[in-house]
């Protein structure tokens, strides 16, 4: 959300990430009514994004911030890196050694990962489950359905069907 007005800015709120390395969690903007004459009931209260596991959107969204905050900084480098040559001071050696997680960080990172693909698998057995379901159900019926692709869906719909209510009752 972009605001052009005079009365208004932005600010933007973030809150410690629970992955370490990841830095901080994405937190809506917050519209901020300038002071004026008049009194303002117009601030809109941060609240954290809905859910604790990021969507690829919110996650892309992040790193578009992230990525757009690092061109910014490298501009500002270069404009004291300028301001000190035109000083004659000395000009500080960039550190490239970039920070490397700690081995407990990359155990938490690593199970993260894990329990997010023990998700996946599991989503993917209950879809099996239901597939292998239906062709038992086509395999009691003895008669070949696939003269019929048409009729096939409708036949694991009503078996669905049909093993929901027995179910329930």
């Amino acid at each position: 959300m972009k605001c052009y007005s005079r009365d208004y800015i932005i600010v933007p709120r973030q809150c410690p990430s629970p992955i370490p390395g990841l830095g901080t969690l994405p937190i809506h903007n917050t519209v901020v009514k300038i002071k004026t004459e008049e009194p303002s009931t117009d601030v809109h209260v941060p609240k954290l994004i809905d859910s604790i596991i990021p969507t690829a959107e919110q996650l892309s969204a992040e790193l578009l911030d992230i990525r757009q905050e690092i061109a910014a900084n490298l501009i500002k480098e270069q404009t004291i890196i300028q301001a000190l040559k035109i000083l004659n001071a000395d000009i500080p050696e960039p550190d490239h050694a970039s920070r490397q997680p700690s081995v407990s960080e990359a155990v938490f990172i690593e199970k993260v990962r894990l329990q997010s693909l023990q998700r996946q698998m599991e989503s993917l057995r209950l879809k099996r489950r239901a597939v292998e379901d239906a062709i038992k159900d086509v395999a009691r019926e003895r008669r070949p359905p696939f003269e019929y692709p048409a009729l096939i869906d409708a036949f694991i719909g009503i078996s669905r069907l049909t093993t929901r209510v027995l179910a329930n009752e």
